[in-house]
């Protein structure tokens, strides 16, 4: 083999590699799914385990609990990333302002999912001001 030939070799593979790298940086990056079906399984399974044992329910359970418990596959949770995402499991059909479900962001803020299907959010980290968005 000629050394013309070695070397072009050489570049296409260290060009295949590079291309390789930023492929799976890339695919790494994507976001990341959430399967609201499996979660919403693992709740009403979590809740039927609990009436079946005559246990109380907890007013709420967190997706972390529910993985620790194995209601929940960790990948259906993925896209949530650092958020601690928590579930009310005692909800009052007849105050719709009721919090259904609660994420707090990993810089602290929080965001609220309401009964009549609103979300609250913060303006901005330094004050109480919220929005609601329908």
């Amino acid at each position: 083999m000629s050394r013309k030939a070695a070397f072009l070799l050489v570049a296409g593979l260290i060009a295949c590699l590079v291309g390789g790298a930023f492929a799976l940086i890339a695919y790494w990056q994507r976001p990341q799914p959430v399967d609201a079906p499996a979660i919403a399984k693992a709740v009403s399974d979590f809740c039927k385990a609990q009436r079946a044992n005559n246990a109380a329910l907890p007013p709420s359970i967190t997706l972390q609990e529910l993985v620790k418990a194995g209601y929940l596959r960790k990948e259906a949770i993925r896209g949530f990333g650092d958020t601690e995402v928590r579930i009310s499991l005692q909800i009052d059909e007849n105050n719709p302002e009721a919090v259904l479900m609660e994420a707090r962001l990993p810089d602290g803020s929080q965001v609220n999912a309401l009964g009549d299907g609103s979300v609250l959010t913060p303006w901005d980290g330094s004050t109480n001001a919220a929005s609601r968005r329908p």
